[in-house]
């Protein structure tokens, strides 16, 4: 599996390719540390069932960040430009409004 810390980062920008289900199970696995048996369990449904969404998951940040590099792009803005840069950059993103 895939560092956790490396998930949440791609999460962050590519979070809505993931339907409602693999969201919520998203959350309690990479989130709240659920184990996968009480997922299945909150689920009604098998342990393996929830391992494969887990998979499947990482699978789709993996592919949204080969083909769209957000993460490895706004890495690299954050090594050339200053901290308040990049802060208001992030922030327009997220939808505040900078008048720009």
């Amino acid at each position: 599996m895939i560092n956790i810390e490396i998930i949440n980062k791609y999460a962050d920008y590519y979070h809505n390719f993931l339907n409602e289900n693999q969201q919520k199970i998203y959350e309690y696995y990479f989130i709240e540390n659920y184990s996968l048996q009480e997922i299945a369990s909150i689920n009604k449904t098998s342990r393996n069932a929830v391992f494969l969404i887990v998979k499947r998951i990482e699978k789709i940040f993996l592919e949204c960040e080969k083909k769209l590099k957000l993460l490895g792009k706004m890495e690299h803005i954050q090594k050339i430009v200053d901290a308040d840069t990049y802060k208001k950059i992030l922030d327009i993103m997220e939808g505040e409004d900078y008048g720009i």
